[in-house]
């Protein structure tokens, strides 16, 4: 989940905060509180930590699964036991 926040964070400078926009437009009201425009690349370098940590983030998880076995080869276990596990699951 921590690895789509920073999409998601992006997202919501969209829609709802609509924050995207020209940076010399004038600043909107919106629900009493003022709202400043920025380009999409300034909102994109702004959150690039976020984007840094799921990198960070992602790495470590294929690491860990890969360590521990959690991927498992279609030639270890069969079709027929990969269905069943679907059905079960």
């Amino acid at each position: 989940m921590l690895i789509t926040l920073p999409f998601v964070l992006l997202l919501l400078d969209y829609w709802p905060f609509r924050r995207f926009g020209p940076a010399n437009s004038p600043p909107e009201t919106a629900g009493g509180a003022v709202v400043s425009r920025a380009p999409f690349g300034h909102l994109v370098v702004e959150k690039l930590p976020l984007f840094a940590l799921a990198a960070a983030i992602a790495v470590v998880t294929m690491a860990a699964r890969e360590r521990h076995g959690a991927l498992v080869s279609f030639d270890t276990v069969s079709l027929l036991a990969r269905l069943g596990n679907a059905l079960a699951a």
